[in-house]
């Protein structure tokens, strides 16, 4: 493993473990070393060995089909209009201060 491919190792052990701590600031040096020393010691989280390689199956590049019940289901919602439909939320962006304070800044604020 070279020096980058370590450092990026790291990095992203690093994220986690902040992520982990509930995303506080004035623990980066501390989640660094942490990080540094588990990848030293081999102490990998055995999870993400476990997730690898993807259970998903290969993309096959055929059309998407509806489900076979597709029709049963349209019609069925069709005969039920007072039943709520569960609106599709955007996923949200995950907060950032130390960006917002950098975007503040750039603004003038």
């Amino acid at each position: 493993m070279n020096k980058h491919s370590d450092e990026n190792a790291i990095r992203e052990l690093a994220r986690k473990l902040w992520i982990d701590r509930g995303r506080r600031d004035g623990y980066a040096d501390q989640d660094w070393l942490d990080a540094e020393r588990r990848l030293q010691s081999g102490a990998v989280d055995e999870s993400s060995k476990q997730s690898f390689p993807a259970s998903d199956p290969p993309a096959s590049h055929m059309p998407d089909r509806p489900p076979a019940n597709a029709d049963a289901k349209w019609q069925a919602a069709a005969e039920h209009p007072e039943t709520p439909v569960v609106p599709v939320l955007k996923p949200v962006q995950e907060a950032n201060p130390r960006l917002e304070r950098a975007e503040a800044r750039a603004k003038g604020r």
